[in-house]
């Protein structure tokens, strides 16, 4: 089933009239400054920052239909960009970018041709055949096996260029409809996760490509490009591993690089950080020593810019019309969404506290009946869903399921229970997941500012004020039940240290050989270890609500 028209609203998902009006001042400036021959913003041989800019005013006119310029600047820029690319073909930056040029070229085809079918094809033709062709390179010897040092750097062992390119497959398949493309896709999902993968659902990339050791770092902008190209993934293929890895990102990875008030934000967040500080000697592959603080632009200041459309693209990527004239909700959290089918109005409210909570309450009203589509996630254990007042119906997991909504309001809830599961990382260490949700120690902190720019901006230095060096005392027989899980009240702040309304406590021990090295954690020993300090209760919370952290432990049998 096709799901790849994703329900979106823009600046609509908020009805901020401040967003609304920063947005159409920088739109109005750059529509009204395009080039007599249809370049757009500065003068320059790359076209690269022009394909985030072409994404960015596909969504303005999504919303915005009454400006009639966007489309004929967007039109008038692709036909100047086929002609140089005969004579200058992508390079640098954009030949490892290509597909989001291609992206808003589809975009154009599909809404606003024109009777320029076969020019828009021809110049997506055009793109991919120039640009990096990285399932080649994926499945070929050069793909870094180990961290990326030295001779091995290259645009194609960048991490936000790798993170972009995970959805090429998915882009191009639109064009081709070569079904190797879904075992292109997979299988390079499996070569970062086996060689670079990192339990929050990131691989490493500080900057480049850097192993398995928890304590390298992923850069913040990797986390939202990563996020978008699985979004892009699950619209075209539509495999439930793709919307269960974007969801998973963006309940962990996301939140766990930015301050709770998001005034601040990391350049590389590690799996295990300790310290958020200035750290000289430091351990990344190739990024500087102000890489882990949290601030305005740490290390640099593309992440500042970035990172706002995690959120926004997570959100319009929650639910989907689909090929059978209904609706897909394929991530989960609280919305509300209005839109039609058949030109009748339908509204979906889903009122959750997942992914802290098991329980998904949904009410739709509709002027017309239609297949509502809901994705059962893989992790959840025996779940069940209730249609009005109807039967609790087991549904299986893994899978999407199918409910047949009539005309008018209709309620539903799908129950979905949350175990303790026990992943195996890095030097058979483990970490620790529980429905969606990554849990990491909760690591006392002091956070004290640097500097202090406009607004509430900072740079923070945050150190450890408990220890961290814990290995887990797991039951070597049922190791779920070495966790007692803790539930509070959901309050404003959910990702925040002190904000999280659910935590697992478990027994620790301090390891004393697991100590610092260049001013990181450590690897950590392989486990099983021992250790002959006693056992203390330690508390773990959601990985998203952590600013510090330890995410891969060592563990003792218990």
């Amino acid at each position: 089933m096709d799901w790849r028209n994703c329900i979106r609203s823009g600046w609509k998902m908020t009805g901020d009239p401040h967003l609304t009006t920063q947005v159409v001042k920088y739109i109005d400036y750059i529509l009204s400054h395009q080039n007599s021959n249809g370049w757009l913003g500065p003068d320059c041989c790359d076209p690269w920052p022009r394909f985030p800019l072409l994404l960015a005013l596909t969504q303005y006119a999504e919303v915005n239909t009454s400006d009639t310029r966007t489309v004929p600047a967007i039109r008038k820029f692709l036909h100047l960009l086929d002609s140089q690319l005969n004579t200058n073909p992508l390079s640098s930056w954009a030949q490892y970018r290509w597909q989001d040029l291609v992206l808003s070229i589809w975009w154009m085809y599909e809404n606003y041709p024109n009777g320029e079918q076969s020019f828009l094809l021809q110049l997506a033709a055009k793109a991919h055949n120039q640009g990096f062709d990285w399932s080649a390179w994926t499945a070929s010897s050069n793909f870094p096996k180990v961290p990326c040092t030295g001779s091995c750097l290259s645009l194609a062992t960048h991490g936000v260029n790798f993170g972009q390119a995970m959805k090429d497959t998915a882009v191009w398949y639109r064009y081709s409809n070569d079904p190797s493309l879904l075992q292109k896709a997979n299988q390079r999902v499996s070569m970062i996760d086996t060689y670079h993968g990192q339990a929050s659902g990131m691989f490493s990339c500080s900057e480049h490509l850097a192993g398995l050791d928890p304590s390298q770092g992923t850069e913040t902008c990797t986390v939202v490009e990563t996020m978008f190209s699985f979004e892009v993934l699950f619209s075209v293929f539509g495999n439930i591993s793709f919307v269960e890895r974007y969801e998973q990102l963006a309940y962990n990875a996301l939140p766990a690089a930015l301050t709770p008030d998001q005034w601040a934000h990391v350049y590389l967040q590690q799996d295990n950080q300790i310290n958020s500080m200035h750290c000289s000697p430091n351990i990344y592959v190739s990024d500087g020593p102000d890489s882990n603080i949290f601030g305005l632009e740490p290390n640099y200041g593309c992440c500042t810019v970035n990172f706002p459309q995690g959120w926004p693209k997570f959100v319009s990527h929650l639910y989907y019309k689909t090929s059978d004239n209904g609706i897909l909700a394929a991530a989960y959290g609280p919305s509300i969404v209005n839109t039609e089918l058949n030109g009748n109005r339908v509204q979906i409210n889903l009122n959750t506290n997942y992914p802290f909570g098991e329980t998904l309450s949904f009410t739709i009203t509709s002027a017309t009946a239609f297949p509502f589509h809901l994705r059962i996630p893989t992790w959840a254990v025996n779940p069940i869903i209730q249609v009005g007042s109807g039967t609790a119906t087991p549904v299986p997991p893994g899978q999407i399921y199918k409910v047949s909504v009539p005309e008018g309001t209709t309620s539903i809830t799908l129950q979905l229970p949350m175990t303790v599961r026990i992943d195996t990382r890095y030097n058979n260490g483990i970490s620790v997941y529980r429905g969606p949700l990554l849990y990491a120690l909760k690591i006392g902190t002091k956070m004290t500012s640097t500097h202090h720019y406009a607004f509430n901006s900072d740079d923070w230095v945050i150190t450890a004020t408990t220890p961290w060096n814990y290995a887990l005392v797991i039951n070597s027989t049922d190791p779920a039940s070495s966790f007692k899980f803790v539930q509070g009240n959901l309050g404003p702040l959910p990702f925040s240290p002190d904000g999280s309304p659910v935590s697992l406590t478990v027994d620790g021990k301090i390891v004393d050989s697991w100590d610092i090295s260049s001013n990181a954690a450590a690897v950590p020993p392989v486990s099983p270890v021992s250790s002959s300090h006693p056992s203390q209760q330690v508390q773990l919370i959601p990985f998203g609500s952590t600013s510090l952290r330890v995410a891969e432990f060592p563990f003792i049998k218990g």
